[in-house]
């Protein structure tokens, strides 16, 4: 029996073997005209088939030329860790293209980089799936560059049903849950210049996205973190901040992102070094601590332009060179807790036309320190705008400025919020709306007389992140036209319905697009039920 089951397998090696040898040499002139011709079309097609294991992959492609992992088209194409550490290692590569994939159960999706070692230079993920993680695509390396992250899907681990932070003696008690168990750090981690990360959902993380922290900048400036944009994401449940631009350097843009609950910190700053650092047209909602901004670390050079926020900014430590304009301020009733704290690390920071709601349930609405000068509170704006001449065009203003928005229940620091029931548009008859400056190359298209305060233009076209708090209505007529209402003068409707046995209706707009597009069939013995 055993002889038996030698020689088999024994013939079965023959014949890979054979297979192999015949491959190489038969089909094609040997191991260096195989990868030869690889080189030349890379595109490995994954089919539908679950893979589990890790693996590291070390070819380099170029711009012109990139190796391309991508999904055949017949089906889900799952990479499976199966818990291991680390599924694609990616340290050593240069133009990779990851796209249309499914990765999970691993605690490292991507490792591309790692500190004074060696990183992955131009890597693409797009379109790709990430469950079950601990990272999704982590670099630590300065020299990792150009990489370009976008319209992915990235699920953590983390608590899905209750909103739990730190504990400890730098912050305050996390309460009866205790501090939360990190079990998914980042989804997207990076350091080096010229990233692009837009498009993506994240869930369930420690934190959102991240530039490493990673120390006092090198002194090459092509390996510090600069020129670097995060735009139109849509976070949901962290257990720290949504985006942390900590050890940025210059240059670094996070404009056009929506952050749905975060126990610790909204968009961070801790530190950057000079900038510029610009945060705008971001909302807020929900982050227990009052920290909208973690400007912690002393920071330098920050812009933060027509923001909504739904929290207050309470943060201590100065920050320097940090210029607020045409932003919305509106904190959820804690008490004791004013709505803003002017932390000024520099006399040359400026604060005006932003709009802040007071909390009745705080005698002291804002807070000033400034260099060679005492701490000094306020009970109120107007009071502010004398004593320290900034907030010359502030306003006061309440929840009323929205069509339909409420504070998050501030006795609930653990509860959660559903991004889909929240409604950041300005109300027709606002304070909010032409209450802004103008600020040349951010808000050139407004509607009005001037610009308005906060994320949102009165009357603008909203961000395809949140098409469905538009509450369009789409009605189809036996003409086979379309017509929306309310009725949208910044969409154009392309009618291409057409009658057959099918019905199948598509109504769809492109990220970035003011275009929305009907398309498919519709039976004509249907239309009664329409």
């Amino acid at each position: 029996m055993v002889a038996a089951v030698a020689f088999e397998s024994l013939v079965k090696l023959v014949a890979f073997l054979a297979v192999g040898l015949f491959v190489t040499f038969g089909m094609y002139d040997g191991l260096g005209d195989l990868f030869s011709r690889a080189a030349a079309e890379p595109i490995l097609r994954a089919m539908m088939t679950p893979f589990d294991g890790s693996m590291s992959l070390t070819l380099k492609g170029t711009k012109e030329k990139p190796i391309t992992i991508k999904a055949a088209g017949d089906g889900e194409v799952i990479f499976d860790g199966d818990g291991n550490h680390s599924m694609f290692d990616v340290v050593a590569s240069r133009y990779h293209i990851f796209e249309g994939i499914t990765i999970r159960n691993t605690d490292v999706g991507i490792f591309a980089g790692q500190k004074e070692v060696i990183g992955a230079v131009g890597l693409t993920v797009k379109n790709c799936r990430f469950e079950n993680i601990g990272f999704g695509v982590w670099t630590e390396y300065a020299g990792s560059s150009d990489f370009y992250i976008a319209d992915n899907l990235f699920l953590g681990r983390d608590d899905r049903f209750r909103l739990i932070g730190w504990t400890g003696p730098l912050w305050a008690s996390a309460g009866a849950y205790g501090s939360h168990q990190l079990t998914s750090y980042y989804a997207v981690k990076l350091y080096g210049p010229g990233h692009v990360i837009a498009h993506n959902a994240i869930a369930y993380f420690h934190d959102a996205l991240g530039i490493s922290t990673y120390g006092t900048p090198p002194s090459d400036p092509d390996q510090r973190a600069s020129s670097i944009d995060i735009y139109n994401n849509d976070f949901h449940m962290f257990n720290d901040d949504f985006v942390e631009t900590d050890g940025g350097v210059h240059n670094v843009r996070v404009f056009n992102n929506r952050g749905i609950n975060a126990a610790q910190g909204g968009y961070s700053s801790q530190p950057v070094f000079g900038g510029p650092i610009y945060f705008y047209r971001n909302l807020l909602y929900n982050v227990p601590t009052g920290v909208a901004l973690k400007f912690s670390a002393k920071p330098a050079g920050l812009y933060v332009f027509h923001n909504t926020f739904i929290a207050e900014q309470t943060v201590k430590d100065p920050y320097s060179n940090a210029h607020f304009r045409n932003n919305l301020f509106l904190g959820r009733d804690t008490p004791d807790r004013p709505v803003f704290r002017f932390s000024n690390g520099t006399n040359y920071s400026t604060y005006d036309y932003n709009g802040y709601r007071p909390n009745p349930k705080s005698q002291v609405q804002f807070q000033w320190s400034a260099p060679q000068s005492a701490q000094q509170r306020f009970n109120s704006l107007k009071a502010l705008q004398t004593a320290t001449g900034q907030e010359r065009h502030g306003l006061e203003v309440d929840y009323d400025i929205f069509q339909n928005l409420r504070p998050p229940d501030a006795s609930k620091p653990y509860a959660i919020y559903d991004a889909t029931q929240l409604d950041f548009r300005l109300a027709p008859q606002s304070k909010a709306i032409d209450a802004g400056t103008v600020i040349p190359n951010v808000n050139a298209n407004f509607t009005g007389k001037a610009p308005d305060l906060g994320a949102y233009e009165y009357g603008a076209p909203v961000s395809a992140l949140t098409f469905n708090d538009s509450r369009i209505i789409l009605t189809l007529h036996r003409e086979l036209g379309v017509t929306l209402a309310p009725a949208l003068e910044h969409f154009a409707i392309q009618n291409s319905v057409v009658a057959g046995r099918l019905t199948n209706i598509l109504l769809e707009r492109p990220m970035g697009s003011r275009d929305l597009r009907l398309s498919g069939t519709l039976s004509r013995d249907r239309w009664s039920e329409w």
